[in-house]
Parts: structure tokens; sequence; C-alpha cells
């Protein structure tokens, strides 16, 4: 009877394994970032992934697959095997896409593990600019069609910042004078070179030359005032009905395993609600939320949501 409890027993011990499965990760996981490095993307993904990274066995790595305003990465995640491997790192920009007409896909398209952090946009002006606040900057371009110089990217986010503040003014429509911009960064310079007027910008971006005093803040795109920058008030302190913030999600493809999906999600939990892992965010003047999953769909839904209202008001999309 012994020697056969014995056996049992080692039959048990070499079973357990085979039954339990490894453990995920096995290896490390791809995190496709769809811009290059140095951008907001990149940085904020960078700072999860180091946070997230204390919570698992193996290390999630960021990958940046940029093309396509965002487009190319995009794909590339949303056809990985949904095995836990390849995940996806995004802010609005795929709700801007898809409402515009540029894809032909969605959030929808992936499995949402949930929102990590936000942060938002900021009006700036080039500070020759006659104007004091955002109210000015309103009545200004009101008064001056097509006169103050805005620089914008058709079709991406900051084409989308200008028509969320100019839908938010409840004067006449606002006529701007677009100048063709890439980059949040390139738009700053626009400004501070007087080759551009006024912009809506990553507050990343904005940051060091609000600091530096290169560009004058007329007031965030948030719901409330950012703790970084407590000074500048928001758009709607100022009258205007505009809120127009960037989400950071980790999204997997469609399919990957619900015990992955809920595994990646403690993580993101666990490791960014520290206070080390909000002190990193606070330096990119991002604020730490993470959501559930349905939390996070129901953000992305409104934000597309209000994407699809603006493109059918202002850009003749259906």
């Amino acid at each position: 009877m012994k020697k056969f409890l014995l056996l049992a027993l080692l039959l048990c011990a070499f079973a357990m394994p085979a039954h339990a499965g490894a453990a995920y990760p096995e290896k490390p996981v791809q995190l496709v970032v769809a811009f290059p490095p140095g951008g907001g993307s990149d940085l904020s993904a960078r700072v999860a992934v180091e946070f997230i990274n204390r919570q698992i066995p193996q290390p999630l790595v960021v990958t940046n697959i940029s093309g396509g305003t965002g487009s190319v990465g995009a794909k590339h995640a949303m056809r990985a095997k949904p095995d836990g491997y390849t995940l996806y790192w995004e802010h609005p920009t795929l709700a801007v896409q898809s409402a515009t007409g540029v894809i032909d896909f969605s959030h929808r398209d992936f499995d949402i593990v949930g929102v990590a952090m936000r942060s938002t946009f900021i009006l700036v002006a080039n500070k020759r600019l006659p104007v004091k606040n955002a109210t000015e900057l309103m009545q200004y371009m009101q008064d001056n069609p097509g006169k103050v110089r805005w620089p914008m990217s058709f079709g991406a986010m900051s084409h989308y910042g200008f028509l969320y503040v100019a839908d938010g003014w409840k004067g006449a429509p606002l006529v701007p004078g677009i100048v063709a911009n890439a980059g949040d960064k390139d738009r700053v310079v626009a400004l501070i070179g007087d080759h551009a007027d006024a912009s809506c910008v990553s507050l990343s971006a904005a940051a060091p030359y609000i600091a530096s005093g290169d560009v004058q803040p007329l007031g965030v795109l948030s719901r409330e005032r950012m703790p970084m920058l407590p000074d500048i008030p928001t758009l709607r302190e100022q009258g205007i009905d505009a809120v127009y913030e960037q989400i950071f999600t980790l999204f997997a493809p469609k399919g990957t395993p619900q015990g992955i999906k809920d595994q990646l999600h403690k993580a993101m939990q666990d490791g960014l609600n520290t206070p080390e892992a909000q002190k990193a965010m606070a330096a990119l003047y991002c604020m730490p939320e993470v959501l559930s999953p349905e939390e996070s769909l129901k953000l992305w839904n409104a934000q597309e949501e209000r994407n699809r209202e603006l493109a059918r008001k202002y850009l003749n999309k259906k």
C-alpha cells in the first residue's frame, strides 16, 4: 500500500506542470506602439511597461511600428495571433481615423485590456497674438475669419482638436487659416517661429515651451485642471464646451483568452497604482486612470461617437 501511495504521489508531481500549463507569459511580449520613438505614445508606453513588468514573469517589450499615422502598427497588432504575445498601445488616433474613414477598422476590432492613463490637449498661442485667454482667441478668430494661422494635420487628432474647440464655441462659426503640419513638436516650433498663431497640441509637447515663455497657454481641454499645471484653466471654465483627452489604452488582438487579459489588467492595475508609477506619469503630464475593460470600452465608444458627430457636421462624412 505504501509503495502504491508513493507511486501515486510521484505521478501527480510529474503530472502537475503538464496539467497546469506554464505560466503566462513564457517569453517576452511584443507591445506595439504605432508611432516613432520619443513621442507621447512611445514615452507613455515605456512608463507603463516599466511598472507592469514588475508584476509579470516575462517582460513587455516596446516595438515601434510607425507609418500611416498609426494605421500600419494598428493593423500589425490587429492581425497578430491572439495568444497574448502581441499587444497594442493606443490613444484615440484610432477613434479619429475610424470616424473620418481613413481606416476601415476601429477599437472594436481589438479586445480592450483597459485604459491605463490619460492626458489632454492644450490650446496654445503665438505670444505675439493679441489675446490672453481662450475666449479672447475665439472672439478674435470670429472677428478675423481666416487670419489666425492654425497648424494641423487633416483627419488626425490635431484636426479634431480644432473641431472640438470650434464646436464648443457658442459664437459664430470659426474659420482658421489652415497650415499643414505633421506633429505636435512641429506645431509648437511653428508658433515660436511666427509661422502659426494658435493650435491644440498634447500637453507633454507644449509644457516645456510654456515654462520657458515661448508660447502662451490659453486653456486645457481636460475635464478638470491638470495638477501639473494648476494655474491653467480648462476651456469649460472659459465658456467653451470642449473636452478632448488622450486615453492611453492597452489592447490585445480579438479572441485573446480571457485569463491572459485578466492577468494583464491586474498587472497594469497593481503596477500603475503606486506612488512611484504616478510620479513617473506626472513627469509626462499624464494622470493614472486604470479602468476596467467595460469602463474603457464605454469611454472609447463615447469618444468615437463624438468624433463621428463632428465628422458629419464639419467634414460631410456619413
